[in-house]
């Protein structure tokens, strides 16, 4: 439990790259010592699978900034995962599953969406994919959060006792989800 996110995200990678291995000694096996061709043997099956789950620069990073919450902006500094959004986002929306599988393996975490809107029915459509697993409210300093985000939807704040964090969408890799699940344990 200590790396999940990691070790679920590299996990392919090593299986492919064994699997190609594994191929490459049958084939050498069957049809004698030719290396040109094992060398390719060896390497399709990683090919195929990174065509498919390309690896990108987040996914393995953690690059958070430190910030400074400015007072009455959250109405709870307890420690707790904060999710920014916007309307209409998908990477937004599509963070809600990752944040339900963070909520299932660790469920003292504590998640709550903020849209940055004051626009009521802008968070029917998140009511509608949350359904209820977290709370959801739209803010009242919507340009103030987005400042803060530096205009990168969505962006993951969790503050603690020892400071308060915020990611960017491209910088909440597999370690910083895996440094949010350690905080929670």
């Amino acid at each position: 439990m200590l790396y999940y996110w990691s070790l679920s995200k590299i996990a392919p990678y090593i299986l492919t790259i064994v699997g190609g291995l594994f191929l490459t000694y049958l084939f050498s096996i069957i049809s004698g010592k030719i290396r040109f061709i094992r060398f390719f043997v060896w390497i399709i099956p990683l090919g195929i699978y990174f065509v498919f789950n390309p690896i990108y620069e987040g996914d393995f990073s953690n690059n958070y900034r430190e910030i400074t919450l400015k007072e009455g902006l959250v109405s709870s500094k307890a420690d707790q995962l904060l999710v920014i959004t916007i309307p209409g986002c998908p990477f937004c929306m599509a963070s809600i599953e990752t944040m339900k599988q963070l909520k299932k393996r660790v469920p003292s975490l504590k998640v709550k969406y903020i849209v940055c809107s004051t626009d009521s029915l802008s968070i029917d459509l998140y009511n509608k994919e949350i359904k209820g697993s977290f709370p959801i409210s739209t803010t009242k300093s919507p340009k103030d959060w987005a400042k803060i985000c530096q205009g990168k939807f969505p962006s993951y704040v969790l503050i603690t006792k020892k400071g308060t964090r915020i990611w960017s969408n491209d910088n909440f890799g597999s370690l910083a989800k895996d440094e949010v699940e350690r905080y929670f344990n």
